[in-house]
Order: C-alpha cells, then structure tokens, then sequence
C-alpha cells in the first residue's frame, strides 16, 4: 500500500489428479416393482486415490443436477435443475459444505420429483428436452469454504438480504483468497423413465 503496509493471503493448492470421483450408478432409472426402491437411488463417493490424509482440511460442496432445455417461441434455453438431497415434508434441503463426509446419495424419490418440478403445471411436456444428469463437487479450503456457507445461506430464494457476516483472510485488509476446484461426473437418464414425463430425450 502507499505507507508501506503489505496486504497478504495465504491459501492451499490441491493436486486434483489424485483426486478420485466416483459411482457405481451410470444410469439413472425408475425402480422396478420387483425391486425395491432404494436400488434406484444414486450414490456418489469421493476422496484422495492413495491417501486421506493428502485431502485433509479440504472441504466438499456436492450437488446433482438434471440438464435439459426448454423452447419458447422457437428459443432454446439450456438449463439445470438442482435435485434436493431429502425433504422434510415440503421443504427441499440441499447437502451442505462439510469436511468429514466423502460420500453422499440422493434418493429416487427425490430425482423423480426433481425431474416433475421442471415442466411444473406447463402441460406443453414436448417443449422440454432431459439431456441427462450431472454430479459436481466444489472443493475449497476452509476461508473460502466459510464465505461460500454464508453467501448459500444468505442469497437464497427465501430470504432478504439486510447485512451479511463478513469473511477475510486477508491480512490487513479485507477480502479472501481461497482456492477451489470442480470435477464432475455425467451420469445418463433412462429414456423410457423420461418419456413417462412427457419429455423429449
């Protein structure tokens, strides 16, 4: 700065090639009345190839997300729709940024109403397109974990925002710098599991 002042931050960089992202589910398909429903749920798992340690301290934002398109008056919009991790009755809950866990799974139940919230009352089923599905993981260090926790908690549909707690690691100064990274894993939809929904595929 002018008077000498020194503003600084400090972060980790992980190797993301010893970054493993797995699932034994490569296809997403409705439950057969021969099969209970909890073989049509998706697991995901994640974590270092050869050791845990070398992610330790790393945290973890896992989503699914269903990729498709809608046409209005000859427009193609590409889209997502975010699948909730469970419900509590109505209310949709979304996994959370944590450090400890390394393996999620979302149930049936809750890519089916996921896959029926697209279209919603809009009886036009032919102008939506499921190009398949999407499983990502934000990995971040624990300064940029903790700013992103608060921006989900703030910026969501359902609240208004008035003032929002403040995150630095910047030394004599104010902001974050952080380190994150993406890897996702494309996961296909039936297509006779879409076709009940009125979808194109």
């Amino acid at each position: 700065m002018p008077d000498g002042t020194i503003v600084y931050g400090t972060t980790n960089i992980y190797s993301l090639s010893r970054f493993y992202l797995g699932s034994e589910t490569k296809e997403i398909f409705p439950p057969h009345s021969s099969i209970e429903t909890s073989y049509a749920d998706i697991s995901f798992e994640w974590g270092d190839v050869y050791s845990a340690s070398t992610f330790a301290g790393v945290y973890y934002s896992p989503e699914l997300v269903i990729l498709y398109s809608h046409e209005s008056n000859g427009v193609v919009e590409n889209l997502e729709k975010k699948v909730a991790w469970y419900y509590i009755g109505d209310r949709a809950v979304y996994p959370l940024v944590n450090t400890g866990e390394k393996d999620i799974t979302f149930p049936f139940e809750s890519i089916d109403k996921a896959l029926r919230e697209i279209s919603k009352d809009d009886p036009n089923k032919q102008n939506y397109k499921i190009k398949g599905a999407l499983f990502r993981i934000l990995l971040m260090d624990s300064y940029l974990a903790a700013y992103y926790s608060s921006q989900k908690t703030f910026l969501d549909e359902f609240s208004v925002r008035v003032s929002q707690p403040d995150f630095s690691n910047v030394h004599n100064g104010l902001g974050i710098v952080g380190t994150y990274a993406v890897k996702k894993l494309q996961i296909k939809i039936d297509h006779s599991y879409i076709s009940t929904f009125g979808y194109k595929f």
